[in-house]
């Protein structure tokens, strides 16, 4: 090209306002600032023929829509115009690292579906999450599946690349299955009121020496969005500059850069680190948020399952769709990692409970449903009906609390369960305390070890028998509480400490020595952890009680127990139970050891009264050379191992040579790992909304300021080892059983109708069923695939309810979507 006919220098002005729904204040003042930077919007757009508006997230509009609907017509006719951009496309800008895979796909399938709707647009080719605290790698293989080439961010601000600062850069970001995407990472994404002119000059030097550059302005954080003064600057600027300046939406940059210049650089790994102390904050948002999301993924499966076998009549899109909103709403990125204000976390737990009423109703308004065709039960049975919601077949334990026919008030006796399989066969079981404390033989409870068919209502029947007292079989030996069960595992537990100072599992010593420590490391009252890495500094740990301790801990005044004690032991389980201090706060660890499997329980019940404090639970193992891996968003992630904070999903996991130690966790998401030991970050008490600027001060000094996560927290953990081939290809199922239990109950079924068959059956426990739901517009349904293992897996799906099989196989890490009916299937996009 001859230098006179050499294209200008393109600068791209994309011009947006972030309005955070919820943060320094509630949801209701979020929607007046966006009703009013809208309304601001859309008289801009009229005076200022160049001008084109960009704005994102579904809820933003769907507000606009209820409260101003003459307003919401407006944005509709400027849309069709052009001169507002829907971009994007999500239904909210949720927090980009601890939502599970499937939570990815709605945000996207929900907002798009909304925009589709009420604007005929899906939101382009360019995704949009400008705030969030990093990004997880398993992004790239769903934006790419969902039809996104694209994607803009903002964090983390301190990202580098060979040591050189990430600010303003185009990025080729590759991730599973052989996918990419293009990034921008910008440096900011809005601007001050008035103040684009003095903001402009910078960002164009930060990306000196390329022919298209992307300016993203206009006021954010609490709206506002273009300003009258920053429109005439751009007018001038315009004027006086030699470069083609225009306003456009993502997708034109997008375009415009890939046709003219070259990527900056090429990644493989997540966008990580920024504020670490993320991962932890407001630890009852993040366990509900958990609960909330594999209950809904739980209840699409059994919803599908009986309304494809007749027994109920109608599918239940609205109130499923209600609940995933709410879910989908309080994954904001200030909402889930802990970043808002009191009243935020009040109002985002009110909603989370909200969701879970829906889906609770729901799931066991089909689990009634099929539990039909089941025999009347005897004099003196009361029937177990445990539904596996997973397509193969799982060995676990399960809880059932019942209650006696009749009261047995005769002194000195007790009501022990037997139980018996479908078959008659007895089954090991244990009675263990119920969680009434009514001083009378009659509210139950009986714990036992089961075979459970797939996606199948599975019975059982318990048969009780006075004798004279609760049986109890003391597996405890020598000193030290040594317990061995019938796996070839063995644990140690330190009477002078009450920790693990040995877990031998296959005659490998896993634990280096004292196991299952609480230890509090130095903090600060700010929620995000803004100003640090990680959280390594220990002043403390959490001690055995005394005796006199221990009493008051269990609220015992005049006791005389000892701090580390047996509470159950029978033929399915032990549980010891230890009590803890450290200064103010007090701890209550439950350590349960099965007879027939290698997983060791660890429920934590905190007492916290300290502040500025990280509490993490220290696991020393002996792979002190090993890597570190977790579980993200349809993927695992490799993770730092010097020490600084980590995020991951449902597990973490060391590995060295082919040994292989790994803790599941039921909420919380911050870890970290150096020589061999790993620390699970359990909680923490920062401040509300404390935000560090500079070197002021941030909590008022003449007043007392709300702490997080002050009183009583519970947490349960799972620690299981081994030889990693087997932990490697188990592990996910194993998650997956705890996060998605059996449903268990007491219940004398109908007798009238026929068991529900199981809408589809799986050979390999490593490829994941994630959903199956009806599709709204067809007869058949949707079923989303995962392989779980960075390896081919090659895998039957047998669909029981159509009566066909099919054969699959999966690159590492694919998901996989189908359309299902009773022709046959079909694959489809990741987003329908």
């Amino acid at each position: 090209m001859d230098a006179d006919n050499k294209r200008k220098r393109k600068i791209h002005l994309i011009c947006n306002s972030h309005i955070d729904p919820v943060w320094l204040w509630n949801w209701e003042e979020g929607a007046g600032a966006a009703l009013s930077t809208f309304r601001t919007a859309v008289r801009f757009c009229r005076e200022y023929d160049e001008f084109i508006f960009n704005h994102n997230e579904a809820i933003l509009y769907k507000w606009v829509e209820e409260y101003d609907p003459q307003l919401f017509k407006e944005i509709q006719e400027l849309v069709k115009q052009g001169k507002w951009n829907i971009m994007g496309g999500w239904y909210i800008q949720p927090d980009c690292n601890m939502p599970c895979g499937e939570s990815f796909v709605r945000q996207i399938t929900e907002g798009r579906e909304y925009f589709m709707e009420k604007f005929g647009t899906d939101g382009g080719r360019t995704a949009i999450n400008f705030d969030p605290f990093g990004h997880t790698i398993g992004l790239v293989q769903i934006l790419k599946d969902a039809g996104y080439d694209n994607y803009i961010v903002c964090r983390p601000s301190k990202l580098t690349y060979n040591n050189k600062p990430l600010s303003d850069k185009f990025i080729k970001w590759k991730g599973y299955n052989g996918k990419s995407i293009n990034v921008f990472k910008s440096s900011s994404y809005c601007s001050r009121l008035g103040e684009f002119a003095n903001r402009y000059p910078g960002i164009v030097n930060n990306q000196e020496g390329k022919n298209d550059i992307c300016v993203l302005w206009g006021v954010g954080n609490h709206g506002g969005g273009p300003s009258k003064k920053d429109l005439d600057d751009i007018r001038e600027i315009m004027k006086e500059s030699n470069d083609e300046i225009v306003h456009c939406d993502p997708d034109d940059y997008f375009n415009d850069y890939i046709n003219n210049n070259k990527p900056d650089m090429t990644l493989k790994k997540s966008l990580h680190s920024f504020s670490v102390g993320c991962y932890t904050s407001m630890t009852r948002v993040k366990q509900k948020h958990r609960e909330l999301e594999n209950k809904l993924l739980m209840c699409e499966k059994m919803m599908s399952q009986a309304y494809v076998n007749g027994l109920i009549d109608e599918y239940e899109h609205a109130l499923i769709k209600d609940a995933w909103q709410d879910l989908l709403f309080c994954q904001f990125h200030d909402s889930l990692p802990g970043s808002s204000i009191q009243m935020v976390e009040n109002d985002i737990l009110k909603r989370l409970d909200h969701g879970l009423e829906v889906i609770d109703k729901l799931i066991f308004r089909n689990y009634f449903r099929m539990c039909t065709g089941q025999k009347a039960a005897k004099e003196g049975e009361y029937p177990v009906l445990v539904y596996n919601p997973h397509p193969y077949k799982v060995i676990t334990i399960v809880e059932c609390e019942y209650v006696l026919a009749e009261q047995n008030r005769v002194p000195n006796t007790f009501s022990n369960a037997h139980v018996y399989n479908e078959n008659g066969n007895s089954i090991l079981s244990q009675n263990e305390k119920e969680s009434s404390n009514l001083p009378i033989d009659w509210a139950k409870k009986v714990v036992f070890e089961c075979d459970l068919e797939p996606m199948a209502v599975n019975r059982f029947n318990i048969i009780n028998e006075v004798i004279g007292k609760k049986p109890f079989v003391d597996l405890m030996k020598d000193e030290n509480y040594l317990y061995v069960n019938n796996v070839n595992m063995s644990v140690k537990i330190n009477r002078n400490t009450g920790l693990i100072d040995s877990y031998v599992v296959n005659d490998y010593e896993f634990i280096d020595n004292k196991a299952c420590r609480l230890i509090a490391i130095q903090d600060n009252c700010d929620p995000w952890g803004m100003t640090v890495d990680g959280f390594k500094k220990v002043i403390g740990n959490f001690r055995l009680a005394s005796k006199k301790e221990c009493a008051r801990i269990c609220g015992l005044a005049n006791a005389d127990i000892e701090p580390l004690h047996i509470i159950e032991s029978s033929t399915v389980r032990t549980i010891v139970e230890a009590c803890f201090v450290y200064k103010e706060s007090s701890l209550c660890i439950r350590y349960t050891f099965n007879r027939n499997n290698n997983m060791i329980g660890i429920n934590l019940r905190i007492f916290s009264q300290n502040r500025d404090i990280m509490y993490k639970l220290s696991f020393p193992t002996t792979l002190k050379k090993s890597v570190c891996i977790g579980k993200t968003a349809y993927g695992r992630d490799d993770l730092m191992t010097d020490g600084n904070e980590n995020v991951a999903q449902q597990w973490v996991k060391l590995k060295e040579n082919n040994k292989a130690f790994c803790v599941i966790n039921t909420g919380t998401y911050g870890s970290s790992m150096k020589n061999g030991e790993l620390r699970m970050s359990v909680m923490r008490t920062p401040g509300y909304s404390a935000h560090p600027i500079g070197d002021r001060q941030i909590l008022p000094l003449d007043r007392l300021s709300p702490r997080q996560d002050i009183g009583e927290r519970i947490f349960d953990y799972f620690m299981i080892a081994g030889d990693d081939d087997v932990i490697d290809h188990d592990i996910d199922s194993d998650a997956l059983i705890i996060h998605q239990k059996p449903i268990v109950l007491n219940y004398f079924p109908n007798e009238q109708g026929r068991k529900a068959e199981p809408f589809c059956t799986l050979s390999n426990n490593s490829v994941e069923l994630v959903t199956v739901k009806k599709d709204r517009s067809k007869d058949g349904y949707i079923v989303r695939l995962f392989n779980n293992l960075n390896c081919t897996n090659i895998f039957e799906i047998d669909f029981t309810v159509f009566g066909y099989k099919k054969d699959y196989s999966m690159k590492p890490f694919e998901i996989l979507s189908l359309y299902c009916d009773k022709e046959g299937t079909a694959k489809i996009k990741l987003t329908e």
